[in-house]
């Protein structure tokens, strides 16, 4: 795995912290790996070289955290009636005398969000040159397509 990192000062946005990404290298030995990684090290890759067009990604991530949160925001249960003693943000009844445990499928108050998901078989429609320096002009028009021809930016 290679670790990589934007390069903020030509991303024109007021963060200065840059992004660091984890990326896979596939492809021929663990030894061709490690010196591909060498060559690259401090240079710049083009998205051009990592990914094709019509190419189907795996993305892997981690999604927004919300903290400690009771069943109904957590697991969408439905409330209990509004005259339920102690409480009604709760589930009625959380399994059988028998087992005498918990399920694990019971739906209980925890942690919601930062979770470790992955999304299977995303497409790369299409690469882009983005804005760029063209014959001394500066072209901004990368979002045209030729179905939609109309000028607009990414």
């Amino acid at each position: 795995r290679v670790l990589c990192h934007t390069q903020m000062k030509l991303m024109n946005q007021r963060q200065k912290k840059a992004h660091l990404m984890e990326i896979q290298v596939n492809g021929g030995s663990i030894e061709d790996k490690v010196n591909w990684a060498k060559e690259q090290l401090e240079k710049q890759v083009a998205i051009t070289n990592v990914f094709t067009q019509d190419e189907m990604l795996d993305v892997i991530g981690v999604t927004k955290g919300k903290g400690f949160k009771g069943v109904i925001s957590r697991w969408h249960v439905k409330k209990l009636p509004r005259k339920t003693h102690k409480g009604l943000r709760k589930v009625a009844c959380i399994g059988a005398w028998h087992p005498a445990r918990v399920g694990f499928s019971v739906a209980r108050a925890g942690q919601k969000g930062y979770h470790h998901r992955t999304e299977i078989n995303k497409k790369v429609y299409r690469i882009s040159d983005g804005v760029h320096a063209e014959g001394g002009k500066v072209v901004r028009n990368n979002g045209s397509t030729t179905y939609d021809v109309t000028d607009k930016t990414i």
